[in-house]
């Protein structure tokens, strides 16, 4: 699964695009955001997940925290955080799984931030 970020280039960026994934890898994603939605763990660094290829050096880490703050742009425009309150990591879950039975459409993975994170086989929107 590629990781990359588009600074500009459309009315949706900047934003972070999960694409190009292979069988099991979106059921590997929903695992990570499940376990902060349960509290098994208060961080994931997502761009060190065996399955991840992070584009450009990027970092991306989900934290578990009750500040709703979703992801902000980073002044070196590389190292991401998502922060999300545990509620919102299961809604995160929900939306990813439709993608792990089929590559067609897209979706977002939080309302409105800084920074938008998309699902999407293609890349596209």
């Amino acid at each position: 699964m590629l990781l990359e970020f588009l600074a500009d280039g459309a009315d949706e960026c900047p934003l972070l695009r999960f694409y190009r994934w292979a069988d099991g890898e979106v059921s590997l994603l929903r695992d990570a955001a499940r376990s902060l939605s349960v509290g098994t763990t208060q961080s994931v660094d997502v761009h060190r997940l065996p399955f991840i290829e992070p584009l450009g050096g990027l970092t991306f880490t989900w934290l578990a925290d009750p500040r709703d703050r979703g992801v902000l742009m980073p002044r070196d425009a590389r190292n991401f955080v998502m922060q999300l309150p545990p509620e919102n990591w299961a809604d995160v879950s929900d939306i990813m799984e439709p993608f792990e039975r089929s590559v067609i459409g897209f979706n977002w993975l939080l309302p409105v931030t800084e920074v938008q994170v998309l699902l999407s086989w293609s890349g596209q929107w």
